[in-house]
């Protein structure tokens, strides 16, 4: 809670960039500013779980230079598209340092969800671990 109460978004806000440490973990984009103040209290305690369990030293802050990289590799990296189970398309987003899916509706972004992944020299494929931590974030959200 006290995490929680660190954080509050701006008016317009549609996303946030989270961190641990000087680590960019990952990013958040809604299709409204609404669905990220609701939203945001459930993302923040499942990044702040990330960070007790971390044991990586947290007294360096994340930079710009280092959010602003994060999106361009995203920005830069293959998009797949798939017909979404209701309606929609699904979007599948992958490149070194970064895994990330989302829901596209009537031409706009209703969410994308992205995370930081290893390279091949790091460990394991991106999907195996950027979906793996998103799923388990998503399993508590929404209730």
């Amino acid at each position: 809670d006290d995490y929680v109460g660190a954080f509050k978004s701006q008016s317009d806000q549609t996303g946030a960039v989270f961190a641990i440490g000087d680590h960019i973990e990952g990013l958040e984009i809604f299709d409204c500013p609404q669905t990220l103040t609701e939203m945001l209290p459930k993302l923040i305690r499942s990044y702040a779980i990330d960070a007790i369990e971390s044991v990586k030293s947290h007294r360096e802050n994340p930079t710009v230079d280092s959010a602003e990289g994060f999106i361009e590799r995203l920005v830069a990296a293959k998009v797949e598209t798939y017909p979404a189970v209701g309606v929609g398309t699904e979007v599948r987003v992958s490149a070194p340092g970064v895994v990330a899916a989302g829901l596209v509706a009537e031409g706009r972004l209703v969410h994308l969800a992205a995370f930081s992944a290893p390279t091949d020299a790091d460990g394991p494929s991106p999907d195996s671990r950027g979906f793996a931590r998103s799923r388990s974030r998503r399993s508590g959200m929404g209730r």
